[in-house]
């Protein structure tokens, strides 16, 4: 007895006349940029169904997304997903940022100057009142973070203190920063009631007078009171590149009172790579400038660097300055007198 064959599709010979179908072909700018072979093959619904859909938060409307943004203040909410970063990268919200993190500080101390490091300066309150977090207004760890954000530049900040100033500020009393010399632009005013009402030109007088003032290493100098005592310099700025836009950004960091951490064990190595590339600077002027900023931070004090470090540099200027090497002799010569000064005045 013969047994029934089954057919099974696939096998067995071919019929007579049989053609197979030609491959589906993708058009030919799909396969001009495919990566590999697979992508070549791949249908338009499977690459469709390749991409993840938007996830609970990201469907958040974007008013309600940026209030959250703010509110928190996690800085690590725009890198989350490359759609959050896109939502949250607008101009207009990050200047709310800025006036959501510094707000605080400038609605207590905003428009008064005091002087750092001297006995009697303008700035009196009670005892312990630098450390007292809760009374002296805003977040130092949430205002170091944005200061350190690739997006936090000069006119950024301007831009936030400007609509501080036009919410709460026009009234305030403002008083500006106390140079030995009068700036060219003398009719601005030194400030009153009501005298702020650009931020950008009273910045633009105070850069003005400091570059008219004299490069005195002991001259005392009036800062503001515009950040926390404890917001930390971004050493961001310290290590890359400088010109004249980050010196003036420096300039502004300073004046609001930003403190550098110079008690960190490893903050002398960054301060001396930052003082040898300012020595090698092109521009004297840009580089008599950033000493300038450097020593009123404090970078040059008493034990801030080693004690032979600090004379191999001293003889390393000396033979600059003294020598048949004629790069920079102004910077050099105020470079001495700081590094020598230093151990004399203190830290």
């Amino acid at each position: 007895m013969r047994l029934t064959p089954i057919k099974v599709r696939g096998r067995g010979p071919r019929k007579k006349g049989f053609i197979p179908p030609p491959p589906k072909q993708l058009p030919s700018k799909a396969i001009q940029n495919a990566d590999d072979s697979t992508a070549i093959g791949l249908s338009a619904k499977r690459r469709r169904r390749g991409r993840k859909p938007p996830s609970l938060i990201e469907q958040v409307p974007l008013e309600i997304l940026q209030h959250i943004f703010l509110l928190s203040g996690n800085l690590n909410l725009p890198r989350a997903t490359p759609r959050l970063g896109y939502f949250l990268s607008s101009r207009s919200c990050l200047v709310e940022l800025v006036f959501e993190a510094f707000a605080p500080t400038w609605d207590v101390w905003f428009g008064c100057t005091h002087t750092p490091g001297w006995v009697g300066g303008q700035l009196q309150s009670y005892y312990g009142y630098s450390t007292d977090a809760e009374r002296f207004g805003g977040d130092p760890e949430l205002q170091s973070a944005v200061l350190t954000c690739h997006w936090a530049r000069l006119s950024l900040l301007l831009d936030a203190q400007q609509i501080w100033v036009r919410r709460h500020g026009r009234h305030r009393y403002f008083e500006h920063l106390t140079f030995a010399a009068v700036p060219p632009d003398s009719s601005h005013g030194f400030g009153g009631l009501g005298h702020l009402t650009s931020v950008h030109d009273c910045f633009e007088h105070d850069w003005a007078a400091f570059l008219s003032s004299p490069t005195s290493a002991s001259e005392p100098q009036t800062i503001y009171v515009g950040t926390h005592p404890h917001t930390q310099l971004p050493e961001d700025l310290i290590t890359g590149t400088f010109d004249w836009e980050g010196a003036r950004h420096l300039f502004w960091l300073f004046c609001q009172g930003v403190a550098a951490p110079c008690g960190d064990g490893g903050w002398w190595e960054i301060t001396k790579a930052a003082f040898e590339r300012v020595m090698d600077l092109d521009d004297d002027a840009l580089a008599l400038v950033l000493l300038r900023l450097f020593e009123r931070w404090g970078f040059f004090g008493a034990g801030k660097w080693p004690d032979h470090v600090r004379e191999e540099v001293v003889a390393e200027l000396e033979r600059r300055h003294g020598g048949s090497d004629p790069a920079l002799p102004k910077t050099c010569e105020y470079a001495m007198r700081i590094l020598t000064l230093s151990e004399e005045r203190g830290p």
